[in-house]
């Protein structure tokens, strides 16, 4: 059974809307790593970076979510 963590993720806005955040499950055996915010972004309750790959036509891919958790949170997560 995969082992899923709940996260507060950034969403991609549509067009003439304002990004606003969801709640995410990630399968924690898909995560590739997880690191701080990139600065680029400026936006402050950007707190991690989670680098994951899934699965979409038979084809894998690599994606990323920004997150509002701190790395130690999401760390603590997938290890409990």
């Amino acid at each position: 059974m995969a082992k899923l963590i709940s996260v507060s993720a950034w969403v991609t806005p549509l067009e003439g809307e304002l990004a606003a955040t969801a709640q995410v499950l990630i399968n924690v055996d898909r995560i590739q790593g997880v690191k701080a915010a990139p600065s680029a972004f400026n936006i402050p309750t950007i707190a991690s970076q989670i680098d994951y790959t899934y699965n979409q036509a038979n084809n894998w891919q690599n994606g990323s979510y920004f997150v509002t958790q701190a790395v130690s949170a999401i760390l603590a997560a997938a290890s409990a």
